[in-house]
């Protein structure tokens, strides 16, 4: 991304958070939401989607959404006043790193931020009450007070940009083109006898990245499921180089939790390439029932030699209620409703086992001959008391003759939230998906 453009893209993210300031300024700096859907994995379950949000339920003939369930100032030599780094306690922010934090009366806290020269970067902080110093310090010991001047009531260009609405305020700071390679200090002093709650997000800064091999992993209590992560840097032409040798660490927290695996890179689970730059954790299979999120904390040197210390956003995690589970494989049928000897309606039943009574939802996406898909679902209530099956249609007026193939095929519960319960782990090969008889249709 080239820096002008980076600009503009600061410009734009300001003014969509001006607009936001009435509400709840700055409760999160920025804010992730993404619908996307829940793929079967055969060992531990491990998926491309993450959201629980209420799926479309479809009990009929009517076509769903495939895959629908449910982010230059002048340095300084000048110390400032009332900051002392050596007495405080630095958390790692990383590059693309945020927190929410309250700040005590008279009280400082310190991040520790990953910057590669050239790698466009910027910082974003709001917060509300008057009283809070904001200052950058970079390797060189190079002091930025990105606080000193008095905030704007009207919105610019400026940077630092530092902006102020009845008590409100937002920060945010550009880092230069060349900026030094390294870990730079973010301190943030609270000179106020009020605590003041406090948001930051720092976003690119390095051309080192970590990415998730997984958005979402369902799996169940007991059951192991590896959590894996691929390190490398970002080379001009968009490709990646892979980076071995780093101090991978992943954070697990949900259900009042905290747990923390590392993770290798030496093909101990039999998975992937030793040295590949792809780390994994052993296996994780201690959780309890609930939904958990991740990051992941990557610590070494680049391939020049300067320090790497950076976080990025790791995998959902949702462990399962385990009140009902899917039996066995799906039975196919075709049905034909008009009486001309060819299929107008593809049934496929599916027993399922509920151990709580409740709702439940099952769905699952039907891939037509031609490759279409069209996802379905059926809603339902039992009493818990046993074995059950459950019905999916699918009109195949226009669809092709041929096999189709039903895959994602999921269970939720949906007792005033809806929960992923179990998936249909079975098919030809394994891999979730069951293929029906060869069907001429109308």
């Amino acid at each position: 991304m080239k820096k002008n453009g980076f600009i503009n893209y600061l410009v734009i993210t300001v003014l969509t958070l001006v607009v936001m300031i009435g509400a709840s300024l700055y409760n999160n700096i920025v804010k992730e939401s993404s619908i996307l859907t829940p793929v079967n994995n055969t060992n531990s379950q491990n998926s491309s989607t993450t959201s629980q949000n209420k799926i479309t339920q479809d009990t009929t003939t009517k076509t769903g959404n495939p895959q629908t369930i449910p982010s230059q100032n002048n340095a300084s030599q000048t110390t400032l006043p009332n900051v002392n780094s050596s007495k405080i306690s630095f958390s790692d922010l990383g590059t693309n790193g945020s927190a929410d934090v309250k700040i005590n009366p008279n009280s400082k806290i310190g991040y520790n931020i990953q910057i590669s020269s050239g790698a466009p970067a910027m910082l974003l902080a709001g917060w509300s009450g008057a009283g809070l110093s904001v200052v950058l310090t970079d390797p060189k010991g190079n002091i930025i007070n990105l606080t000193a001047n008095n905030p704007n009531s009207v919105l610019n260009t400026t940077n630092p940009m530092f902006y102020n609405q009845a008590g409100k305020y937002f920060l945010s700071y550009t880092f230069p083109d060349q900026a030094t390679s390294g870990i730079w200090k973010l301190v943030i002093a609270n000179s106020s006898a009020n605590i003041i709650d406090f948001g930051i997000q720092s976003a690119g800064g390095s051309d080192i990245m970590v990415v998730p091999e997984n958005d979402v992993i369902y799996s169940h209590t007991g059951m192991d499921f590896i959590l894996s992560a691929g390190v490398g840097e970002k080379l001009p032409d968009n490709s990646m180089k892979m980076l071995t040798d780093m101090n991978v660490k992943a954070d697990i927290v949900g259900n009042n939790n905290t747990k923390t695996v590392q993770l290798f890179d030496d093909n101990f689970n039999g998975v992937g390439i030793p040295n590949d730059g792809v780390y994994d954790s052993r296996t994780i299979s201690d959780l309890s029932s609930g939904d958990y999120q991740s990051s992941y904390t990557v610590v070494g040197k680049d391939p020049a030699g300067n320090p790497v210390n950076i976080k990025g956003n790791g995998t959902d995690i949702i462990i399962s209620s385990d009140d009902a589970s899917i039996l066995g494989d799906p039975i196919d049928e075709g049905l034909d409703t008009v009486g001309n000897g060819m299929t107008t309606v593809i049934q496929i039943k599916i027993w399922f086992s509920p151990k709580v009574a409740g709702k439940y939802i099952l769905a699952g996406t039907f891939v037509s001959p031609s490759g279409q898909e069209i996802r379905k679902a059926n809603d339902f209530s039992s009493d818990g008391s046993g074995p059950m099956q459950v019905t999916l249609l699918l009109d195949t007026s226009g669809l092709g003759n041929g096999m189709y193939k039903l895959k994602d095929i999921q269970l939720f519960e949906d007792n005033g939230e809806t929960k992923w319960v179990d998936s249909y782990v079975g098919g030809n090969n394994g891999d979730g998906v069951y293929v029906t008889k060869n069907y001429t249709v109308k």
